[in-house]
């Protein structure tokens, strides 16, 4: 059987552009879960501190800095910190009176759970000190 050259240039192209096409979408649905799981955990933290929301999670839209006598809840904010740091930016982060909570989220497979965790914990270690 003998293959058409064009054909197959044609084809690898094509494969490599579909490739590319399907990496891209694959990266959208992803921000878009991810955002999705962020604006629904904010959504709860602003119900259980009695900040006044929206009804349903889904119309929810968080602003910057949210805040009431007993927590200050931030979106997406830089946390300036004395020292320069490469990752100071987490999704959200809870202020209380005596503790910081910072929570990044992630949407990995079953078995890159472990690996993400440590992964998060690792990249926020030096974020950690300096807010202590």
């Amino acid at each position: 059987m003998m293959l058409n050259v064009d054909f197959a240039k044609k084809l690898m192209k094509l494969l490599i552009t579909y490739s590319a096409v399907v990496k891209k979408i694959a990266q959208t649905d992803y921000k878009l879960q991810h955002n999705s799981v962020a604006q629904m955990i904010h959504w709860n933290l602003c119900k259980n501190y009695n900040i006044k929301t929206t009804t349903y999670w889904w119309e929810h839209k968080p602003e910057k800095v949210t805040e009431n006598q007993m927590v200050k809840i931030l979106w997406d904010f830089c946390i300036q910190t004395d020292k320069v740091l490469m990752h100071n930016t987490p999704d959200i982060t809870l202020v209380q009176r005596n503790k910081v909570t910072i929570i990044d989220i992630a949407i990995p497979g079953d078995s890159r759970v472990d690996e993400k965790e440590q992964e998060k914990i690792t990249k926020y270690q030096d974020l950690k000190i300096e807010i202590q």
